[in-house]
């Protein structure tokens, strides 16, 4: 007998603004399509509301590729004119996503269907629940799916480390745990974890959705990141090169992106001393540090002069820009989630592989 997927929405639906559903005015006076408005005052207002909600704007989208062709627009109209190979290189990876998600949806339900998932009591569609830890990662023993609880006056007070919808950034799934720090069942991967704090939820779930890609045209390799900081790195060391060293020991002129790296070539083919974490950390004068910081150069591009590829808006830091790239990216893919979440799925289910982009149905032009 077939077993049907537990209806338990692991997205937490936020306040939608109705202007994209209903066509009705929403609650903010603010109207995009007023006469009044310039061009690029209403252009602001809507790029406002899109990113106020990007995930309902997916509702209506098809799960394939043309699907999120279409999403990667709406979120991003600018990418229409300029940057477009960034459209069909995101909506590939979404492919990905959604598809590698209910993948691991069909192989919990199995788990389900003979019982023997992994979770054990913490599997939520087996009447589990999650385990509320103590700050030492002990278990406290607590109903975990209670938010408050008694105190010696009989009054109701809140549960140290509550968590709700204000605790994560938007559209990143609200877990099924009335407090942190706790272990319980992931509902996007269905593997147990101890989590500690709201921050190492979000970690993990950019685990499992893998929400950065490179945002370079002649990128050889764009594939998905986990991590934003491993993200930064290729972007930074593969592309933007804002720093370098070239060896100059023996005219060697060895040159590379990484600092770590370069130490790695003057002890290996130079036979310098390898200096210590200790004195690296201190930052002690060192033979070998020295020929790092000889051998240092930095770019003399300014962040300003590389615009957003996703909006066009520039910044006067590196980081600034990195920070807004990746907000742009998590709202596109996170929101595949509702997709995933509203898909009926049982233990027979088979999901259809993802084509390369090679393979992929024709663009929309």
């Amino acid at each position: 007998m077939a077993v049907r997927a537990l209806i338990i929405n692991p997205i937490a639906p936020r306040p939608f603004l109705r202007k994209f559903l209903l066509n009705e005015d929403p609650e903010d006076p603010e109207d995009p399509e007023d006469p009044e408005d310039s061009d690029d005052e209403r252009a602001r207002k809507r790029q406002k509301l899109m990113e106020a909600e990007p995930t309902k704007l997916i509702d209506d989208t098809a799960p394939n590729f043309a699907g999120f062709q279409q999403h990667v627009l709406k979120l991003n109209p600018l990418l229409d004119t300029s940057n477009n190979y960034l459209v069909d290189r995101i909506a590939h990876q979404q492919c990905l996503r959604y598809k590698g998600l209910l993948n691991l949806r069909v192989k919990h339900l199995q788990a389900i269907a003979a019982r023997n998932c992994a979770c054990g009591s913490m599997c939520i569609a087996l009447g589990g629940s999650a385990n509320i830890l103590d700050p030492k990662g002990d278990q406290r023993g607590l109903d975990p799916l209670s938010a408050r609880y008694g105190n010696s006056d009989g009054d109701i007070t809140p549960l140290e480390g509550a968590v709700n919808k204000h605790s994560f950034p938007q559209d990143i799934p609200i877990p099924l745990t009335a407090s942190l720090p706790a272990e319980f069942e992931c509902q996007l991967c269905f593997k147990a974890k101890k989590f500690q704090k709201p921050s190492d939820w979000v970690k993990h779930v950019h685990e499992d959705v893998q929400p950065f890609t490179c945002t370079w045209e002649r990128c050889q390799k764009p594939k998905m990141f986990k991590r934003k900081a491993d993200w930064v790195r290729h972007e930074n060391e593969g592309h933007r090169h804002l720093e370098w060293w070239t060896c100059d020991d023996d005219d060697c002129r060895y040159k590379c992106y990484r600092r770590e790296n370069f130490i790695q070539h003057l002890v290996r083919e130079h036979k310098f001393v390898k200096p210590k974490a200790a004195i690296k950390r201190a930052g002690s004068i060192h033979p070998t540090l020295a020929k790092v910081e000889q051998c240092h150069q930095e770019t003399v591009e300014l962040p300003r002069n590389e615009p957003c590829r996703f909006c066009g808006k520039t910044f006067h830091s590196w980081k600034k820009l990195t920070v807004h790239l990746a907000k742009h990216m998590e709202r596109i893919s996170l929101s595949v989630l509702e997709l995933v979440a509203k898909k009926e799925l049982d233990e027979d289910t088979i999901i259809n592989p993802v084509y390369e982009p090679t393979q992929c149905p024709p663009t929309r032009r």
